[in-house]
């Protein structure tokens, strides 16, 4: 003997507050949770903008870093030169006190 199975319904004693109610909540929760859904998909947007921001902060400084050894080079080979030329200087002004000093 095969039962037949029984179809689902909803009693009579319970009060439609209780239907509505819950009706009212599940709804709220599906709301929450799109919200929610939505703040996370904002926020990973957000982050991906940062994250290729920060990507391009990254090589300016990797270039600004370049740029001061080119310019630590050049001061250093100007420092050489000046020195060059301050020995020459030098050497140029020992001549000339050796002619002044020289008996005439």
């Amino acid at each position: 003997m095969a039962i037949a199975p029984e179809h689902w319904h909803v009693d009579k004693r319970i009060p439609i507050a209780i239907i509505f109610t819950i009706l009212v909540q599940t709804a709220g929760v599906v709301w929450g949770a799109a919200t929610i859904w939505a703040s996370v998909a904002e926020l990973r947007a957000a982050d991906g903008r940062h994250e290729t921001e920060l990507e391009r902060h990254r090589l300016e400084s990797v270039d600004q870093e370049g740029r001061i050894r080119a310019v630590e080079l050049g001061a250093g080979r100007m420092q050489e030169q000046l020195d060059n030329i301050e020995q020459g200087v030098n050497r140029i002004a020992d001549q000339l006190d050796r002619i002044l000093e020289a008996p005439q």
